[in-house]
């Protein structure tokens, strides 16, 4: 398998974490602030329309609406393929629109070469990896399929420096255009630098069935919550746009790049399977898992019969893990839902980040639980 996450140039070591990570990739305070800068960019070159997935996180929706783009929404269908037709009904003039194209939890999304369909239109297509990052087809680098990408580092992240994102995009306009945006790097608060510390050591440094693990887990879902209130409070501060990230926060990234080309990814697509054997064993419904994909995610995503999903949450605290629902506290978009049998199903996901053997247990319990108690 080759060097999969860089476009050019190869991770060498001894200089600059932006040379070594390549010129065409660029560091950001958030990943938010990425695609803040990029939907600007976009603008000032005439592409004002961004078709995005109705299915996605409010930090895209809140970073291209301050951008000023018009918003067009596109929908995911049950195996989070990119329902690609309504783009292309809805297209007008391909030289004033784009397409960020949400990879979820580790799904390409890509359903009988509709990005080639896409790209036969001359409309550009960026890829949303956030859930993605690192993930595979056919060996191939998700980042490598799209004209450019985004990538966030946040601390609910498979790969995190406690906040950050990036940007893979080939394009020497983008470049000046970032080096003038980016002339200052964002202040670094004493919380914001533990926080730092603490997700990087997190995501590297502890054997995932250690006590000092599990301890380390609970923290870093209060920080994941912290930091929930915090971009909230913060959304509406253009100070935190465009700024670029430390240089201690470079180091970081860089470090956990190696660590998952050389161990994590494969570690993550085994959990990833071993989650989806038990669901399938129990008769939980998933999006299909394609043998040409390595998964690298942080959420396995999974679907709970609508009006019981409060019975699943409390299944779940009752092992002591997390389900979560990721996109549906979002009031302005839809909620994936889909209907098989006259009844209604609804998206859920649980937890992939740094799995112990005593949570894959858990997993496999749960859900038997919720299977055998008809949710």
């Amino acid at each position: 398998m080759t060097n999969s996450l860089l476009w050019k140039g190869g991770i060498t070591s001894g200089r600059g974490a932006e040379k070594e990570l390549g010129e065409d990739f660029y560091l950001y305070e958030s990943c938010r602030s990425a695609i803040y800068s990029f939907s600007m960019f976009q603008i000032r070159q005439g592409r004002v329309d961004v078709y995005v997935a109705s299915f996605t996180c409010d930090a895209v929706i809140d970073a291209l609406k301050d951008s000023g783009a018009r918003i067009r929404f596109y929908e995911l269908d049950i195996d989070f393929n990119v329902q690609v037709e309504s783009i292309l009904e809805s297209s007008i003039d391909p030289d004033r629109e784009w397409v960020l194209w949400q990879c979820t939890m580790g799904h390409l999304g890509d359903h009988n070469g509709s990005i080639k369909r896409l790209r036969d239109r001359n409309m550009m297509v960026f890829g949303d990896l956030a859930l993605s990052f690192g993930s595979l087809v056919s060996d191939k680098a998700y980042v490598d399929i799209f004209d450019g990408a985004f990538v966030s580092f946040e601390c609910s992240k498979l790969l995190s420096a406690g906040w950050g994102g990036g940007f893979f995009y080939r394009s020497k306009p983008y470049k000046e255009y970032y080096e003038m945006l980016n002339s200052v790097a964002a202040m670094s608060s004493f919380l914001r630098y533990i926080q730092e510390r603490f997700c990087f050591y997190y995501h590297s440094r502890f054997d995932c069935n250690s006590s000092v693990h599990a301890m380390f887990d609970l923290l870093r879902k209060g920080l994941t919550l912290f930091n929930l209130f915090r971009r909230s409070a913060e959304s509406n501060n253009p100070t935190n746009i465009g700024l670029k990230i430390g240089f201690l926060q470079e180091r970081s990234i860089l470090m956990l790049l190696h660590d998952l080309e050389n161990r994590r990814r494969l570690e993550v697509n085994k959990s990833y399977e071993e989650v989806y054997g038990y669901a399938q064993k129990y008769g939980i419904i998933t999006p299909k898992m394609m043998e040409s994909v390595t998964y690298c995610t942080p959420r396995f995503p999974f679907y709970v019969e609508c009006g019981k999903v409060e019975e699943a949450i409390d299944c779940s605290k009752s092992l002591g893990i997390v389900v979560g629902d990721w996109f549906q506290n979002n009031n302005t978009f839809s909620e994936l839902i889909f209907t098989r049998n006259k009844k209604k199903y609804v998206c859920m996901n649980l937890s992939l980040i740094r799995l112990s053997d005593k949570t894959l247990k858990s997993y496999d319990v749960f859900f038997n639980k919720i299977a055998s108690s008809a949710i």
